[in-house]
Formats: C-alpha cells, sequence, structure tokens
C-alpha cells in the first residue's frame, strides 16, 4: 500500500500520549501499511530505508527560513526564538557547514578520547555512594549527573554551576517542539534567560584568561570573526550542553530496560566486559530516544510511492527506522550480536550527523562497563515506570534498580 491513506486507515500521530509510554506497536502496524505516511504536518518516514535516503540524499535538506516560520509561530519574538533558531540544527546549507565546520575543530575526536579516564573515574565515584543501597534511581544516582559533569569538565564550568545547568536542561528542550503550552514557553524563556547571561560570563572569563578546555577553543573560533559570532557561540554552548547531556541519560534509562527485562542481556554482559560497547549501540537502536529529524524535500521527489513537492516537510521517526523488521530482525529484542552492518540512525545521518556521536558513545561503554563489573546481580527494583511528556526525547522520568538483585 502506498503513502495515500485509506478510508479505514489508522492516522498517524506522534503526540499521542501513547507514543511517550510505547510506540512500537502503533509504529510497526502503520510501517507495515507504508514506510510513508501524512498528516496535517507534513510526512512521517518509519522505514529505514527510506529514512537513510532523507538524511544521505539529494533532494532533500534543511531550510532556514522554514524553521525560522515555525518557530516565531510556536514562540513568538524574543529570547527563546533568537536562541531556538541559532542552534547549530536550523541552519541551511552552507552556514550549516560553516557553524559545525568550527564546531568540529573545537570538538576533536582526541579531545573526546582524552575523557575516558576522568568518565571512569566519575562512574565509579559515583556508583559508590549508592551501591550498598537496597535499590537506588540510576538515572538520578549515575545517567544524570555523569554526562552533565562531563560536559561542564569539558566546557569548563564550574562545578558549582552544574545544578543550575541541568535545572535549565529541563526546561529548555520544550521550547523545540512543534506545539508549547503557555507554561512550558514561560518556563522555557527563563531557563533561557538565566543559561544564557551565565554562559556569557563564562566567555567573558575565559577570554580573559584563556584555558585548555572546550570553551577556549570555540571563543577562538569566535575571535576569527566570520566564522562564530559571539551570538552563535552562546548559543551552541547551550546546544552542546543539552543535547550531549539528555541523549546518554535516556539511553541508559532505556536501554537497561532492555537489558534488564528479561535480563538475558545484562548477565552476558556481566560475563564478558568486552559486550559493553555492543551494548552501548543497541541502548541507542532499542532506545532510540531522540526521536525526531525534520528535513525539507527541495524538489519533486518519489519516496516509496509518496509524492512529495518542494517545500514538504519531512518527519523522520527515528524509533519507527531503529525498529524497521527489514533492517533489523528481531527488531524488538535486545540483542548484543547485531552485525556491524545493522546501522541505526540515533545519531541522524548525512550533513546532520550528531557531533557529539562518539562522547555519547564512550559515556555509555563506560557506564555499562562499570555497572557490569561492580553489579553482577542487578535486577529492576519493583516500581511503576512514569514517562516524560516530550516529543523530540523519549525517557523514563527515574529508573530503580537493586544492586544484588
Amino acid at each position: 500500500m502506498g503513502a495515500q491513506r485509506g478510508v479505514d486507515e489508522e492516522v498517524f500521530d506522534w503526540f499521542a500520549p501513547s507514543m511517550r509510554v510505547d510506540p512500537h506497536p502503533a509504529l510497526h502496524r502503520l510501517r507495515a501499511r507504508s514506510a510513508v505516511h501524512r498528516n496535517d504536518l507534513g510526512w512521517w518516514v518509519l522505514g529505514h530505508e527510506e529514512a537513510d535516503r532523507v538524511l544521505h540524499g539529494t533532494g532533500f535538506g534543511r531550510r532556514r527560513e522554514r524553521f525560522l516560520e515555525a518557530f516565531r509561530h510556536t514562540l513568538g519574538d524574543g529570547i527563546a526564538y533568537e536562541y531556538v533558531t541559532r542552534r547549530l540544527s536550523y541552519y541551511s546549507e552552507a552556514e550549516h557547514r560553516r557553524l559545525r565546520g568550527t564546531v568540529a575543530r573545537a570538538f576533536t575526536p582526541r579531545r573526546i578520547t582524552m575523557m575516558r579516564p576522568y568518565i571512569t573515574r566519575l562512574a565509579g565515584e559515583l556508583l559508590d555512594r549508592v551501591v550498598d543501597t537496597p535499590s537506588f534511581d540510576v538515572l538520578e544516582s549515575l545517567a544524570h549527573p555523569l554526562p552533565s559533569l562531563v560536559i561542564c569538565q569539558m566546557l569548563g564550568v564550574p562545578e558549582e554551576l552544574r545544578a543550575d545547568f541541568d535545572r535549565w536542561t529541563t526546561l529548555i528542550p520544550h521550547l523545540i517542539a512543534p506545539k508549547v503550552t503557555p507554561e512550558q514557553l514561560e518556563a522555557g524563556t527563563r531557563a533561557v534567560i538565566e543559561e544564557w547571561a551565565c554562559v556569557e560570563r563564562l566567555v567573558d572569563e575565559r577570554r580573559a584568561r584563556p584555558g585548555d578546555d572546550l570553551l577556549t577553543a570555540l571563543i577562538d573560533a569566535e575571535e576569527g570573526g566570520e566564522r562564530l559570532t559571539r551570538e552563535e557561540l552562546i548559543a551552541n554552548v547551550i546546544f552542546l550542553f543539552s543535547a550531549g547531556h539528555q541523549t546518554t541519560r535516556d539511553s541508559l534509562g532505556v536501554g537497561l530496560l532492555g537489558m534488564l527485562q528479561p535480563r538475558d542481556p545484562y548477565a552476558a554482559l556481566v560475563r564478558d566486559p568486552s559486550l559493553a560497547a555492543a551494548a552501548a549501540e543497541e541502548c541507542l537502536r532499542w532506545g532510540s530516544v531522540v526521536t525526531l529529524s525534520i528535513e525539507q524535500a527541495q524538489a519533486h521527489v518519489d519516496l516509496s510511492g509518496a509524492s512529495l513537492s518542494p517545500g514538504d516537510d519531512v518527519w523522520i521517526v527515528l524509533p519507527a527506522a531503529n525498529r524497521d523488521p527489514a533492517r533489523f530482525p528481531d527488531p524488538d529484542v535486545f540483542r548484543l550480536d547485531r552485525p556491524p552492518d545493522q546501522r541505526h540512525l540515533s545519531f541522524s545521518a548525512g550533513p546532520h550527523h550528531c557531533l557529539g556521536a562518539a562522547l555519547g558513545r564512550l559515556e555509555l561503554t563506560v557506564l555499562l562497563e562499570v555497572l557490569g563489573r561492580r553489579l553482577p546481580g542487578a535486577e529492576l527494583a519493583d516500581q511503576e515506570l512514569e514517562w516524560r511528556d516530550t516529543v523530540f526525547f523519549r525517557g523514563v522520568r527515574s529508573l530503580r534498580i537493586a544492586p544484588r538483585g
């Protein structure tokens, strides 16, 4: 069946409350009918092959004017709009290359690799605080503070400011959603105002006293003038903190659900710690906590029977692509033996492949190594799971595990 909707066909609605809890039954049903669906917001891509084509292929891209229009509609004018529209994700091709290239030159693989000893030590210290308790919230104790402290360390942010950055990070993501409530807009705007002022002070301090950190490297790029403006610098420092923090936190939380119910994948990791990197990849695929990537058709394109016109919005549903049975056998099963060519799209792909992918993979791998080594008998504790209400990120609010089963 093509992408045109029949009378009795289920209408695709990513914003339905059920999608926050378990979207996969609906996604499987819809994908079985067609890899591409349409609603009033545009085209929705559910198949892996189709998603990969949109992210890599000619005929698709991102039009900055479209994002400016959409965010002005949801945010109005003001600092929330100014911040969101300066994020790296929302620039057109030439400007995106300029910004991405500048940030990438500072956010180097060497800088990330050098963080491994710090991340390993930090994971151990955080676990020391809770390892002897009957049960603990793995998000609150490990998955939330670790990436926050790591990005603070990389940027040179004083540790005493971490609680403020954490608070801002929970409020700002609502601003990028297609639907923003007045309460979310008010709280998100207040968070942007506070975080922007804080980062601005840090930039001025670091310019006066440079250090060997990521913020100094980004400031050096700003000093070049034509590459990174002061506003772009501040907005994308906030973006780096927010994006990297949430992905690791939610991927570990949701991934542990897949590893501990049933417990076979976790038991395999305990027996063979070298599986930590494979477990991290499967946490990313199975969990798919970054849910959407938005592109626009740049020409008339046929996509699995759907006729797209220039300017059409294309919403790639990453959880659907990452559990497409045409790409991943037994897609709902958490498996540690998936071959490398079964490449997931959790970090997107193509020009907008996540700059922080290597850091996210490293953090997840180290966290799983430490958990498997230190807590061989860990099990899920009795609890009622509550899922957050964000639409671009999917994750549980807390996840309690019993260290000794």
